[in-house]
């Protein structure tokens, strides 16, 4: 059978190209996108790689077992092997072709990947921002609101005794308010800080 050893030398070169590209591809952060993928369809391949060295290298077997065939008078299943080999040959050929378009769109995919989690990144920080603000300003109003409620006990207190007990207690909420006030204007610093 001649078509074999026709193949052979089309094999040889498809392996120099395929490992060409694959010392290529792993330079490349759209390879990252194929790893751990099977690169062809289980129905065409029993290999599992990101590699196309290794599916050059399951054809060039077969092309070996077909040579085993026919030393041993197995032509018919060596032709069935053979149109085998042909459609590998045929796929890896049009893969090494396209490697660049493959890599290309991969590179799309993780591009928007990166877009999309970095805008989802941003509005989680806006949202951490804003959510920051709202408690300052919160604070802010409940200080005021003590204040004034300091402000007229003290009108009205006159030196009663549980006016002053009142009092007291309003200032002890007041300090308590402002310890907050501080603690979330310490995490807008940092916040800002680390987000600048």
């Amino acid at each position: 059978m001649k078509s074999i050893e026709k193949l052979e030398p089309i094999i040889a070169d498809l392996k120099h190209k395929a490992n060409k590209l694959d010392q290529a591809n792993t330079n490349k952060p759209s390879h990252k996108y194929f790893a751990e993928r099977r690169l062809f369809s289980p129905d065409l391949f029993s290999t599992f790689s990101d590699k196309y060295l290794a599916y050059v290298i399951e054809t060039e077997k077969k092309c070996f077992t077909i040579k085993a065939m026919l030393k041993h008078g197995s032509r018919h299943v060596a032709n069935d092997v053979l149109g085998e080999v042909e459609r590998q040959i045929a796929a890896l050929t049009t893969a090494l072709g396209a490697n660049d378009e493959i890599h290309h769109e991969a590179q799309i995919k993780l591009d928007a990947r990166k877009q999309f989690f970095a805008k989802k990144a941003a509005k989680n920080l806006m949202q951490n921002s804003h959510q920051l603000y709202q408690t300052l300003s919160e604070y802010h109003e409940f200080e005021r609101r003590l204040k004034a409620m300091i402000d007229e006990s003290m009108l009205n207190s006159k030196g009663d005794k549980s006016l002053n007990e009142e009092v007291l207690a309003l200032h002890q909420r007041l300090g308590r308010c402002r310890k907050a006030i501080s603690q979330v204007e310490r995490q807008i610093e940092l916040f800002e800080k680390t987000n600048s």
